[in-house]
């Protein structure tokens, strides 16, 4: 997928100058390369992570979504700008087959079998894990069992609301600043790559905390850093809905804190998949793509309907509907969050044969 989304990123001017349906397939390709990420960062975290250190691993492979934002908007600007927006797309496809080169070189399904990892790393890694899960078996999930499960649904209930606000920063935040904010199409730029840097940060300094951070149980930890990135946020939103803009940086902070403070979701609901869901981290973690593309999709339908003029009164209910969607979704993951793992990824001795034999 990651080849295959390259070469349709670099052959994207091409497929334009022949038909606007070709760019239309070709658009399509390129999602269905984004559709791996959090699966791959699910099986990866399963595998590779000790059981003491999955926030961190969490924080950074998830860290995708601010790094390729922070990298792409500048630089795909400066070079569109410049050179042409063609070597735009020239230059991201040739970056995602370096990549993914790397990738597909140096990834390996198990510990073990990696030529520069040793035996007491291995031992690191799979200390506290059950056979199931250092064995890399590919037994198919319990589906039923999964989608039983009131602290998976949870987790995914909060994938809506951080998704739902996230997109603010990447479509919406730009817009809010350049035609509500009055900022110039220049610094807005360079304002909207602000909150995404703080964002990151945040993200691997609470993925590290919640692992080192002992003083209180997991699951108390779990609702604490998924409370500060929603509830903080939802904080912020509702003052911005309340202060009329002027012309100074408060109105630009209150909009933007809550994007950084959403850095503090990766000791929250990812680390709770994963702890709950121990070797199907890969399929839950691949409905958090579904959940957040579907989340995504819904927003750039929903936003332009409230603010089709973007004046503040417009975006005083945007502010509001995302303060209550960080609210809610947040709610609901505090009430059934959990941090051990689920019943179902034990493994269970097979059941005797209750039909007697015809001998």
């Amino acid at each position: 997928l990651g080849f295959l989304g390259a070469f349709a990123v670099a052959f994207t001017p091409v497929a334009l100058s022949i038909s606007f349906s070709l760019f239309i397939f070709f658009r399509l390709v390129q999602g269905a390369t984004f559709s791996m990420l959090f699966t791959v960062a699910g099986k990866v975290c399963n595998d590779w992570a000790p059981l003491t250190e999955r926030g961190i691993f969490i924080a950074v492979l998830t860290g995708h979504v601010e790094i390729a934002a922070m990298f792409t908007m500048p630089v795909a600007g400066a070079v569109g700008s410049k050179v042409g927006w063609p070597y735009a797309f020239y230059l991201n496809g040739i970056i995602l087959a370096i990549i993914t080169g790397f990738f597909a070189f140096l990834y390996r399904d198990a510990p073990s079998a990696h030529p520069f990892v040793g035996e007491w790393e291995v031992q690191k890694i799979n200390r506290g894990k059950s056979k199931l899960q250092t064995s890399g078996s590919s037994a198919q999930p319990p589906y039923r069992a999964i989608f039983s499960s009131p602290v998976i649904w949870a987790s995914w209930v909060a994938v809506i609301g951080t998704f739902f606000v996230s997109q603010f920063t990447i479509s919406w935040s730009p817009i809010y600043l350049n035609k509500v904010l009055k900022f110039s199409p220049a610094m807005t730029g360079v304002i909207s790559i602000i909150p995404l840097v703080c964002q990151l940060c945040i993200k691997f300094f609470s993925g590290l905390i919640s692992d080192k951070f002992n003083c209180v149980d997991d699951v108390t930890k779990l609702r604490l850093f998924n409370s500060i990135a929603l509830v903080g946020g939802a904080v912020f939103f509702a003052v911005a809905s309340i202060v009329t803009p002027t012309p100074n940086w408060i109105d630009t902070f209150l909009a933007l804190a809550p994007v950084a403070l959403l850095g503090f979701h990766a000791g929250g609901y990812p680390k709770c998949l994963v702890m709950t869901s121990r070797q199907y981290s890969a399929f839950v973690m691949s409905v958090v793509q579904m959940v957040s593309c579907g989340t995504m999709f819904v927003g750039s339908f929903v936003i332009p309907i409230i603010a089709p003029d973007n004046t503040f009164d417009e975006w005083r209910k945007i502010f509001i509907l995302y303060a209550s969607m960080l609210v809610i979704t947040n709610t609901i993951f505090v009430i059934f969050a959990r941090a051990k793992a689920a019943s179902w990824t034990e493994e269970h001795p097979k059941r005797r044969d209750r039909v007697a034999s015809i001998d």
